[in-house]
Formats: C-alpha cells, structure tokens, sequence
C-alpha cells in the first residue's frame, strides 16, 4: 500500500510540475516565447483615450484651417497686385485727363494767381491745350507721382479687402438670421455688394486723402503759380503751411463721392457681368468683353457721382490760399453764380480716364482670379 501512496503522490506531483513547466517556460526557450508574447502586445493598437481622439482631430482641423488661410492669402496678394498695378499705369498713361478735369472744376476768381490762366478753359480739350501751350506738354503730368501713389496703393487696399469685407458681412447676415454654421451665408445681393463696395472703399479714402490733396495741388500749380518740386515737397509744403487741417480738407465730399461711386459700380458690374454672360455665353470671359463691361459700368457710376468731385476740388485748392469756405458756402456759391450745370464741370474727362481706369483694373484683376482657379466670396452661393 505504501508504494502505491508514494507512487500516487509522485504522480500527482509530476502533473502539477507539468503543468507548472507550461504555464512559465525555462530556459532560452522559455525566454524567446516571453519575447514573443511582449513583442505582440507591443504591436496592438493602443487604446486611446476620448481627449487623444479630440486632439488629433482639433489637429487635423487645424492644418485644413492653416491650409484656407494661405489659400485666402495668396488669393488677396494677386489680387492687391493686379489690381494696384493696373490702376497704377492707367493713371500713367491718363493723367492729363486728370489734369484738365482739375482746371476745369476749379473757381479761378479765387485760386488762380499766374496772369498767363486768368480765364477757366470751357472744356477739357481747351484746358489740354492750354497747359501744353503755357507751360509745355510735360506740365500735363503734373501730379502724376502721387496719382500713382494714390490709386496703387488705393486699389490694392481695395482688392485686398473686398473679399474680407464681403465675407463678414455675409457672416454677420448668417448669424443674424439664425444660420451661423452654414459656411458664409447667402450669397449676397444688390444692396449688399454696394454695402460692401462703399465700405471697403471708405476705409481707404480716409488713409489716402493727404495724398489726394498734394495731388490736387500739384495738378493745378500751373494757374496757382505755386511749383513743387517733388510729391514730397508739396507734402511737405502742406504740413508745414496747413497742417491736419489742410491734409483733411474734402475729406467729406470724398467719402460722399467714393463710397455711393464704389457701391453703384460694384452692384452694376455684377449685374452687367450676369447679363453679359447670359447673352454671350462663349465670350463673357474674355479680356476685350470684361474691359468693355468694367468700362461702361465706371462711367456710369462716375456721372452719377460726379457732384462731390467738384466740390471737393474746389475745397482743396481754396484750401492753399488761406480760406476757410466749408461745403455749404462752396455749394452756395455754385447754386447761385454758376448754376445746377456747374457740379458737372470736368465730368466727361473724369468719366472717360475712370472708364478705362477700371476697365483695365477689373480685367486683369478677373484674369488673375481665373488663373488662380479662385472667384470672389460674394460671388459664390
């Protein structure tokens, strides 16, 4: 019996052993299936915790945003650089348009001191051949430096913020009418594009008036009998003599000129561009048709904005001789010795150099759009 019991007990003992020797492995083998195991777990997914998820996400969500953004920024920058450019050499070539218009608008009872342009030429041709009989066919570029400078820079500022500009109002009409997170909105429509228009050209009115009266100033120097020599120096002739004052002057016609002329152009042109491309669907985008559409609409929308121009040259030249007449006198003054025609004095070379300023600006500005693959916010739906 007792070899039995030892017997029993050995075997009872060599299946545990067994048992034991399964469950932990020795030696190098024992090892290496210890490795095994490890190197599985190692290569499981980990499980990641609700905030690791968040994480990648916002991550993601971010280079998307990262992305738009340098999208965006480099849609403004050729924008900006079309735009400016072309406005800067359509003043280059037009500038003498601007200058007539200038002597034309001008109350030479109370400005002009040179004896050679004592009488106001009846027009812009006779003022053009005055200026080029008086003082020689390069005194019709005068002012053409800060002309540049001006409608460059303006019209970068513009084209640079228009997309902007669009873009929150849009999103401020989503949100208002309870449609926050429907992108930007409803495509805007034609009060909203002249909102648009007025607001992104206001802003830049008011950056770039001190340059538009040393431009003003300079146009005319021929029957003021003051020379500048430079944009500089008659900037600075203006702040030493003038100060702020004289910087800001018609600063207010300005803007009642700029942002209705603005908001009218943009809303028209968008009409016109819709119309044109319903009735000539193969040639809509082409150069010569956008040209002939920015033109037509510039002129339109700068005959019905002209009145503020006269009144605003007449400010900033009267401004240079000491006078403190304000808008009311000036249009006083027009009403009573000139009449209701004399707001339209210099109207046809203003509407002719503004034609084929814009038409040359809007386009290159539609062509560098289509090179880009891009098109305006307020245009899509």
């Amino acid at each position: 019996a007792a070899p039995r019991r030892v017997t029993h007990a050995h075997a009872h003992t060599h299946t545990h052993t067994g048992a034991h020797s399964r469950s932990r492995p020795r030696g190098a083998g024992g090892v290496a299936a210890r490795v095994r195991r490890v190197g599985c777990m190692a290569s499981r997914p980990a499980m990641s915790e609700p905030g690791d998820r968040d994480s990648r996400g916002s991550g993601g969500s971010g280079r998307v945003a990262t992305k738009r953004a340098a999208g965006r920024g480099r849609r403004t920058a050729v924008q900006s650089a079309a735009g400016g450019a072309a406005g800067m050499v359509a003043v280059a070539i037009l500038q003498p348009l601007d200058v007539s218009k200038t002597i034309v608008q001008a109350d030479y009872a109370r400005v002009a001191r040179n004896p050679a342009c004592a009488a106001r030429p009846s027009n812009f041709a006779a003022a053009i051949a005055t200026v080029a009989r008086t003082d020689g066919v390069g005194a019709l570029w005068r002012g053409v430096a800060p002309s540049m400078i001006r409608v460059g820079i303006g019209q970068a500022m513009y084209f640079g913020m228009l997309d902007n500009v669009a873009s929150t109002m849009r999103r401020a009409k989503a949100r208002a009418s309870g449609r926050s997170g429907q992108g930007e909105g409803e495509a805007m429509g034609a009060a909203g594009l002249a909102a648009a228009g007025a607001v992104t050209r206001m802003l830049a009115a008011v950056i770039l008036n001190p340059i538009n009266v040393v431009k003003t100033r300079m146009e005319f120097s021929g029957p003021s009998g003051k020379r500048y020599k430079s944009t500089l120096h008659a900037l600075g002739c203006v702040t030493r003599q003038e100060g702020l004052r004289g910087l800001s002057s018609g600063l207010l016609p300005t803007f009642v000129r700029d942002a209705p002329y603005s908001g009218i152009y943009l809303m028209l042109y968008e009409r016109a561009r819709k119309l044109v491309a319903s009735a000539l669907p193969e040639h809509a985008e082409t150069p010569p048709v956008r040209f002939l559409t920015g033109a037509s609409c510039s002129a339109m929308a700068t005959l019905i904005t002209h009145p503020p121009d006269v009144i605003r040259t007449r400010l900033q030249l009267e401004r240079a001789t000491g006078s403190t007449r304000g808008i009311a006198a000036v249009v006083t003054k027009l009403v009573r010795e000139e009449g209701l025609s004399a707001f339209y004095l210099g109207a046809a070379p203003r509407c002719l150099k503004r034609a084929m300023q814009m038409g040359v600006t809007w386009m290159l500005v539609e062509e560098a759009m289509k090179w880009l693959g891009h098109e305006f916010s307020f245009r899509k739906p």
